[in-house]
């Protein structure tokens, strides 16, 4: 056999790879309480909407074990845009203490909260499921705490400074 020719069939472990990533997202969407069709899509998609959140699970790099877990959020109504991304900075700095998590704003306005997913959660739904909960958790709270803090400050005056 030439071994400068291209195989006539790809490596057997390639579909199975696509397979696993479905089925490893499917499942950690059930595990979250996703209904059966929501969790069908984010297998294939990698997109997912939960308590009206966008969250998007992809891969950082070409190495099986690098993903990364994307929340997206948009300023809560009444919310004034200084207050919104003082609240962004405070949760990000608390945020960054205590996983690999950062906070960005997307070219709309949208507050991004990004999760480097770690190595052993990348072929555990179970454990992606627990890691997805915690990045809504953390966005749905920067969401609540930013909408409540707007009617409590007094006139010309931040609780969130």
């Amino acid at each position: 056999m030439d071994p400068t020719a291209a195989p006539a069939t790809p490596p057997a472990h390639t579909a199975p790879a696509d397979e696993e990533i479905m089925t490893w997202r499917r499942d950690a969407a059930i595990w979250l309480g996703a209904d059966e069709a929501s969790a069908e899509q984010f297998g294939h998609s990698g997109g997912l909407l939960m308590n009206g959140i966008p969250v998007v699970v992809s891969q950082r790099s070409v190495h099986r074990d690098d993903w990364l877990a994307v929340a997206s959020l948009d300023k809560p109504d009444g919310v004034a845009d200084d207050r919104w991304h003082r609240a962004l900075l405070a949760a990000n700095g608390q945020t960054m203490l205590s996983a690999d998590w950062a906070w960005g704003l997307s070219d709309a306005g949208a507050a991004l909260l990004t999760l480097g997913l770690p190595r052993e959660v990348c072929d555990d739904s179970h454990q992606l499921s627990l890691h997805l909960y915690g990045l809504l958790a953390i966005t749905e709270s920067v969401r609540k705490s930013a909408a409540a803090a707007a009617p409590l400050a007094p006139k010309g005056k931040d609780v969130l400074q």
